[in-house]
């Protein structure tokens, strides 16, 4: 009995073991796949915050046509969504749309540089800290210095490029209309330029260097996962199932041998004295049959 029970306690703490293990293992996994969707959301935040950028200035070069040529006319894809051709509802279209890719960037640039769910830096792997945070992009500024627009560069980083891009599209988007009742030339102002020049130029290189460095940090933490979890794989599959086998099948051969051990004590007596000893009949002696006769009474 009591090698029973030390089996069955053994038993339980095997798989309690097992357990353990097992919950352990799927945390690990959790908080791989967990970092690599993280990852994964960030290179898709920069991809889009490129796509955003390059629509501003697709927007940029609508408005300029729109409002140095009247005459020219609306594309039908626009027309028909307006039902009307109207240059004036086109411009305001134009406008409408280019304020939620605004909203879009702001976000999308914030959410790539610190985090979306929760805070964090930039990785320094691949440089991507250095042009986020670091002066490395050349940035060409313009002043409307009368009679005619001034340019200088400042280096910067992606970050502050980012911020200024969407700030300069944000003050085209809301005065618009009203440079445009006032008679100036929308092209020539210093913010259109500054997207155009920029947005096509240093922001575009400083995006596709951030996108780049992002793909090689998530392949490089894929394949760090794919080897955690082969390395995980071996000791839950192969190890530890093999070690709890051999476990089990240790206390197994020590209740089987108790068992045996049982056995041998009656095989270890001779046949011819067991039978002798059943057989034989049993005489009490005369105090005995005083004793039996007075408890029948």
């Amino acid at each position: 009995l009591r090698v029973l029970k030390r089996f069955e306690m053994h038993t339980l703490i095997c798989q309690g073991v097992l357990f353990v293990v097992h919950l352990v293992a799927f945390v690990v996994m959790v908080v791989l796949l967990q970092g690599q969707q993280t990852e994964i959301t960030n290179l898709n935040a920069v991809a889009f915050a490129t796509k955003k950028a390059h629509e501003l200035c697709i927007r940029i070069g609508v408005l300029d046509v729109l409002f140095s040529d009247p005459n020219t006319t609306l594309p039908d894809a626009i027309a028909n969504k307006l039902g009307t051709y109207d240059h004036g509802a086109g411009a305001a279209y134009e406008l409408e749309d280019m304020a939620a890719t605004v909203e879009e960037m702001q976000y999308l640039h914030a959410g790539a540089f610190s985090g979306f769910d929760k805070h964090r830096r930039m990785p320094k792997s691949y440089g991507l800290r250095s042009i986020w945070e670091e002066a490395t992009l050349n940035q060409t500024d313009f002043s409307n210095t009368l009679p005619a627009v001034v340019s200088s560069s400042i280096f910067v980083s992606l970050w502050d490029m980012g911020n200024k891009f969407t700030a300069v599209a944000a003050n085209v988007m809301q005065n618009a209309l009203a440079w445009n009742a006032s008679g100036i030339d929308i092209p020539d102002t210093p913010e259109v330029q500054f997207i155009k020049i920029n947005g096509l130029g240093e922001l575009w290189r400083g995006y596709n260097f951030t996108l780049d460095g992002f793909v090689k940090l998530t392949a490089k933490d894929n394949d760090a996962m794919n080897n955690v979890h082969l390395i995980i794989l071996g000791v839950e599959g192969v190890l530890l199932t093999w070690l709890s086998v051999i476990y089990m099948w240790h206390m197994a051969q020590e209740v089987d041998h108790q068992r045996y051990d049982m056995y041998n004590v009656f095989m270890a007596i001779p046949m011819g004295l067991v039978r002798s000893l059943a057989v034989k009949p049993v005489r009490l002696e005369d105090d005995e049959e005083d004793e039996d006769d007075r408890l029948d009474r």
